[in-house]
């Protein structure tokens, strides 16, 4: 399964909990190659927990492991059924 797919993953688990945002990318994941700058001065008003606050920490970490930006850094298919939400599901 491609990072995308989990990246796909990640957006439909979100949007179980509530409909959200994930904001803006950590600064070393921007593409360097990207057209458009970093944003640097853009604050996103929302937080996951003020977005969800009513995740449990397996629900928040998983979450966050599906919308890492960088596809290196994002959680795989089987990574993701061995994590501790869903294994004890």
């Amino acid at each position: 399964m491609s990072s995308v797919d989990m990246w796909s993953t990640g957006c439909i688990f979100a949007e179980l909990f509530l409909l959200s945002v994930i904001g803006l990318p950590a600064q070393e994941d921007w593409p360097t190659e990207s057209p458009t700058p970093y944003p640097a001065n853009w604050k996103s008003g929302n937080t996951l927990n003020q977005l969800l606050p009513n995740l449990h920490q397996e629900e928040r970490d998983l979450l966050l492991q599906f919308l890492a930006f960088n596809p290196s850094k994002r959680v795989s298919a089987f990574e993701a059924l061995r994590h501790t939400f869903l294994a004890e599901q």
